[in-house]
Order: structure tokens, then C-alpha cells, then sequence
């Protein structure tokens, strides 16, 4: 008798998860056509929305796939030196319209100069988006003020970074904990108990293929989801 039935419903919960995800922004592309289709008015503004979520569902099923690979063994990552701050400059503007499109204020807070982390930079930003997606959503059904924050600061072994807001509800004890049972990969989706768990399921899992992992954090009294990353002493990037 299986002990954890959560491990082996895991992939439909991702599955059934990742299709909610989906299904929000191409009912916005839908609608924004029944729209479009019955004025002429603002054609060029439906435009950049349809861009917009249709982006955004492309993104989601991308990261997903690379997901998907590594936990697979599919791919290897390569790890080298990389610039923290160039990395969530590029966040924030993949996060951008997205943002603005749920009336969002993105914010992005780099604490200071860092060195180069160890990590995969393409992964890393994948990461960081995908998290970014899955917090910027839980801003549509939230009564509190929508703002998602970047944040990066040193640490004593090296730089946490993460994505942070008031308007998330996580249950760290349950998080941390599927951690710790079952590794990323099986975390339990329902310990993410607000919109967007996928998104954040599959940031921690490519995370995870570069040894690096989620945890439950705050920042200046907002609750958020960072990762610790090991700073390079071979290099430093200006």
C-alpha cells in the first residue's frame, strides 16, 4: 500500500494545474476577439492584448517543456558565472506586459552590487518567469494592492533572489516539507495555495536540476519564494 498517494497523482495534478494556467489567457484571447469583432474601436490596443496572453501561454508551455526534459534527464545544464543583475533586468521585462495586463505594479529592488552566481542563465530566467507568472496571477483575486516584487540581496554564502508580494498565501509548513519528503519534482501542488501553483511548481523543479531549491522566505515583512545561489570567485562581472 502506497503510503504517499499525492506522489503518484503528482503529474495529473501538474497536468490538470498547468491546463487552468492555460486556459486563463486564451479565454482572454477569445474574448478580446468577441470584442474586437463587434467594434472597430481600439483595435490596435486588442491587439497587444491578444500579443500579450498569447505570449504568455507560448512562455508557459515552453517552460513546462524544459521542466519536463530535465526532470527526464533529457538535458544537462551547463553551470557558469553569471550576472544577477543582468539576469532580473531580463525578468522584469519578460514580466512586464504581463503585469501590466492584470494592472500589476512590477517592482524591481537589486540590493546593492553582486558577484556572478553560479547558475544556468537561460534556466535561471525561465525560473524566475515562471514564479513571476504564478505571483502576478494570484494579484486578480486579491483585495490587497497588486505588487510583485524582484528582489536580490547578498547573503553570508552568497545572493538570495526571489519573487515576492502581499497578495500570496503559502503554506510553508506543507511546502517545506514536500520538499524535504519527496524533492521538488513531487512537491504537492496544493501546498501552493494560490493561483498560478504550476508556474511555481515548475520554477522550483528547474531549479532543482541545478542544485539549487525554493524555500519560503520574506522581505521586509512580505512572503515570498526565494532561492540561495553560490556566488563565483573565479570572476566578476561589472
Amino acid at each position: 500500500m502506497n503510503d504517499h498517494p499525492e506522489i503518484i497523482s503528482g503529474s495529473d495534478r501538474l497536468s490538470r494545474a498547468l491546463a487552468e494556467e492555460l486556459k486563463l489567457p486564451l479565454t482572454h484571447i477569445l474574448r478580446q476577439v468577441e470584442i474586437s469583432n463587434s467594434s472597430s474601436k481600439n483595435i490596435n490596443e486588442s491587439l497587444k492584448f491578444i500579443e500579450t496572453n498569447t505570449e504568455t501561454a507560448i512562455n508557459l508551455i515552453d517552460n513546462f517543456l524544459l521542466s519536463a526534459q530535465l526532470n527526464m534527464g533529457q538535458l544537462m545544464l551547463e553551470l557558469e558565472p553569471v550576472s544577477i543583475t543582468s539576469t532580473l533586468y531580463d525578468v522584469a521585462n519578460e514580466l512586464s506586459k504581463f503585469a501590466k495586463m492584470y494592472d500589476c505594479n512590477l517592482k524591481l529592488d537589486i540590493k546593492r552590487k553582486h558577484n556572478p552566481v553560479i547558475a544556468n542563465k537561460r534556466a535561471l530566467i525561465t525560473a524566475l518567469t515562471s514564479l513571476g507568472y504564478g505571483f502576478i496571477e494570484s494579484t486578480k483575486k486579491s483585495d490587497k494592492k497588486n505588487e510583485v516584487n524582484i528582489i536580490s540581496k547578498n547573503t553570508a554564502f552568497g545572493v538570495t533572489t526571489g519573487i515576492f508580494s502581499k497578495n500570496v498565501n503559502i503554506d510553508a509548513k506543507n511546502f517545506n516539507r514536500g520538499q524535504n519528503l519527496y524533492g521538488f519534482s513531487r512537491q504537492p501542488i496544493s501546498s501552493l495555495s494560490f493561483p498560478g501553483g504550476a508556474s511555481i511548481y515548475i520554477a522550483g523543479s528547474i531549479l532543482q536540476a541545478m542544485a539549487s531549491r525554493l524555500r519560503v522566505t520574506n522581505y521586509k515583512k512580505t512572503p515570498g519564494l526565494g532561492v540561495d545561489l553560490l556566488t563565483s570567485r573565479q570572476m566578476t562581472l561589472v
